[in-house]
Formats: C-alpha cells, structure tokens, sequence
C-alpha cells in the first residue's frame, strides 16, 4: 500500500530568490557627507568625530590595500579578512572596508595569545590578516607556527598612505558582490569549554534583526546616539555599537580605553561630550561604578552640565536587583528600565529585555517579556 503524506503548509517555507544586496551603499544612503557616523573616545578621554566624508577616505584607502594585496582573489569569489584588533577608529574603518569588499571578516580581541590567535585563524581560513602596529610582532609569530604561514599580513596605518584608490564602481565589476544569503561575518565563543566555536552570521536576517532590536529595545532612530561600552570583539560590539545604529541612520560612541570608564568622573565626562541618548554597558562596570560611588550620590554631583540620558542597558552577566537600582539613581534616566539584554554570540541580538513601554518591572532582574 502506498501513502503520499503532505506536511501541513505551515510547515512548508517559501524560499527567497537570492539576490544582489551592497549593504555598504544601504548604509551610507542613510547620511549626509557632513554627517557624524561614530564618536571616537579616544585613550586620553578626548572625543573624535568620524564624519561621513572622512570615514570613506579611509575606506577607501585601506580598501586599496587589501585589494591590492588580494589581486589575485578578484574574479567573483568572497574574500575572508581576520583581524586582530580592539575598539578603536582602525577598528572602525575595518569593518566599514569589509562592506566595502563585500567581504567576510572575522575580529578577535589583541590581548589573546598567540596560541589562542593559531586555533582562530586555522578555523577561520582567512585570506589575509589585518592588525594594529602595536601588535604586529605577535601576529607574525603567530601566522609562522600556524597552517597559513602565506597568508599575507596587512597592518593598518590610517594617515593616507600613498595607494592607489579604488571606487565602489570599479569594485563592482571587478569582485564579489554581497548576496541576501552571503556570510557577514564571523565571532568565536570564548573557548573555555575547549576548542572555541566559530558563530558566523548570514546578512539578509542578521541585518533585519540587528535594525529591528536596536530599535525595539534601544529606542534608537535617525539621528539618535548610542554608547554601547564593549570591545569590537563582542557581539555586543557588532550588532549594537556597528550594524543596528548605522542601518537606523544613528551615531555610535566607541571607546578605546576601557579602563578609563571605571572612573566614575571620567564616565560622566565622556557622556558629557559625547551626549547619547542611551548607555549600554556590562553588569562588571555596573557592578565597579557602584563600589567607587559615595553612597546616595548621583550623574548629577559629578557634572554641573546635564546629561540627559533616555534608556540605560545591561549586557554580559544577570543584573542584580541592588545594582539595577542603583544604576537607576545614579543615571537618572528618563526611562525607569533598564534594558536588562539576554542572548548570545549565536544569536547575535537580543532575545528578550525589559522596556518602558511593556510596564518598568518590579525587580531591576527581571529580563522582560517575549514579544508576540
């Protein structure tokens, strides 16, 4: 006897036609030349602005050098970029330049080993390596013990090197394009667990996801500013300091130094200058800035200029209760949440937080609830 069995058509998914999509131009549509796409808190707590014109100069400047460098990767293939850096304006311009080429890269923090360096680019199989000079000796050792001793080094120096620069247009007819089901980049877990897990996210969801949670739970718009405190390293450091502000047409701050937001005067110095209308930090800073903080004192008796922050979030760790309140008094937000962020490397956005407009919960702890 024969039984034709039909899955229920909920079951059944309508696939896409794979398309062309240049996720750099996307972004870049969303400003004006004149327009500030990043504030740079730079090591000394001085505050650089990253104007549109500026960043593509610079992008197009280390753009030409990984071109150059990869000349022979240029027929319709995607390329592969690893980098070995930490939040910082190179940083910055990286992964602005990875849109660019339409390419997959993956960034991994400068304080790992060089052990630790080997595992990540043997599982990674990169086309070529990108760092900072102040770690460029251990990035060469690094490469010479591991399988891809010939995998070309690039240490980015940003003050207009003498290149030859290349034009979105050219690059168009010459290389790869991104496609909705290309790889975007790539993260790893920390490996405490043993060997370190590489998450790598697709564009066309993982763009939607991180415009849509940034908005959501962020509150952030056109012309909006977020602070989100977290190394280029993170997810935290792509989906909310990178990809969700720029596709909102927002500003993000980065901070170079993150020793120095541990002083409490310093941080308010650095919301001062850099105004955002939302602070997303992690529970460990939280957790110092209270313990460094005279009981009963606010934002307000460390600044006689005011600050006036929207939302604050927490990511990394559970939020106490007894921090999440203090945090409250002490930033004095308009809104009585805190963004209290639950997910992963793998998920590569929030999965659940709570916000004002659901009800301020009770218990600073609490990570909200579900979205219908």
């Amino acid at each position: 006897m024969k039984y034709n069995i039909r899955p229920p058509d909920s079951w059944i998914k309508t696939h896409e036609k794979v398309k062309d999509i240049d996720l750099f131009l996307k972004i870049m549509n969303q400003y004006e030349d004149s327009n500030t796409l990043f504030k740079l808190i730079q090591k000394d707590g001085n505050v650089k602005e990253l104007k549109k014109d500026y960043c593509i100069k610079q992008i197009q400047a280390l753009s030409s050098q990984i071109y150059e460098k990869l000349i022979k990767y240029k027929k319709n293939r995607q390329i592969k970029i690893f980098a070995v850096i930490g939040s910082s304006e190179e940083s910055i311009i990286l992964m602005l330049s990875s849109l660019f080429l339409s390419a997959h890269h993956c960034i991994c923090f400068e304080d790992l080993s060089e052990d630790v360096i080997i595992k990540r680019v043997e599982i990674f199989a990169p086309d070529i390596i990108l760092c900072r000079k102040n770690t460029e000796d251990k990035v060469k050792k690094a490469i010479r013990k591991s399988l891809y001793k010939k995998t070309p080094l690039l240490s980015i120096d940003l003050r207009f090197p003498f290149v030859k620069l290349i034009s979105k247009e050219y690059l168009t007819k010459e290389t790869y394009s991104y496609k909705t089901n290309s790889n975007l980049f790539t993260l790893f877990t920390s490996g405490s667990t043993g060997l370190p897990k590489a998450v790598t996210h697709g564009l066309k969801n993982y763009i939607e996801y991180a415009q849509f949670t940034t908005s959501y739970f962020f509150g952030i718009k056109k012309g909006s500013t977020i602070f989100t405190a977290t190394d280029a390293g993170w997810i935290n450091g792509h989906t909310y300091a990178f990809y969700g502000p720029l596709l909102l047409g927002a500003k993000s701050v980065f901070n170079e130094n993150p020793a120095y937001l541990s002083f409490p005067k310093n941080l308010v110095n650095c919301l001062i200058k850099t105004q955002p209308d939302c602070f997303y930090t992690s529970v460990t800073l939280l957790r110092l800035l209270r313990s460094l903080v005279p009981s009963g004192k606010s934002i307000l008796d460390f600044s006689e200029i005011d600050i006036s922050l929207e939302r604050v979030g927490s990511c990394g760790e559970p939020l106490a209760h007894s921090v999440g309140d203090w945090a409250i008094k002490f930033f004095k937000p308009k809104r009585t949440s805190i963004v209290n962020t639950y997910f992963q490397t793998e998920t590569g956005g929030v999965l659940v937080a709570p916000r004002d407009e659901d009800s301020a919960p009770s218990d600073y702890s609490c990570v909200g609830k579900p979205r219908i």
